[in-house]
């Protein structure tokens, strides 16, 4: 009988000393990566003369914020390259409200060209990309996809507390 309460007591002891060392002793941290910042990533087709790790150019980078007083980060919605634009505008409706976008955080609608489709580096069905103050691609999303929304929203979340 003793061995069992002795068991009993320890499988109800342990789970709640490991609780309680994580809850004092523990740190979870989140963090969001650039993109394309080793050899491993995969770079869209068609985009030539790319070196890693990819930061947008200067100039390029100017051009996208031009009329934002953005020191942050940058989210680009490509109009053009949305797939259901009625969905899409949902969605940047639910983004909007959700981040009051002023000094420091910008979001911007762009129209999509070649040149503009390398320099954000876009994959298929993706037409909102963030940036980072550095100028680095911190994440590519569908506007048209929920939970695609919801992980830009989240690493914004994340990046904002963050830095």
């Amino acid at each position: 009988m003793n061995k069992k309460v002795f068991f009993l007591l320890l499988a109800l002891i342990v789970p709640v000393l490991v609780f309680i060392f994580l809850k004092f002793f523990g740190k979870n941290e989140f963090s969001v990566e650039p993109l394309y910042q080793s050899l491993e990533s995969k770079l869209p087709t068609g985009c030539a003369g790319i070196k890693l790790p990819y930061a947008i150019a200067d100039s390029s980078y100017h051009f996208l914020k031009e009329g934002h007083e953005i020191d942050t980060l940058l989210v680009l919605f490509c109009e053009s390259k949305a797939i259901n634009l009625e969905a899409s505008e949902k969605q940047l409706t639910r983004l909007q409200e959700a981040f009051q976008f002023g000094s420091g955080l910008g979001l911007k609608r762009t129209t999509l060209n070649e040149s503009l489709e390398c320099i954000l580096l876009l994959q298929p069905k993706i037409d909102m990309v963030l940036v980072d103050a550095h100028q680095r691609i911190r994440g590519q999303y569908s506007s048209d996809d929920r939970d695609e929304v919801d992980r830009l929203m989240t690493e914004l979340d994340i990046i904002l507390k963050r830095y």
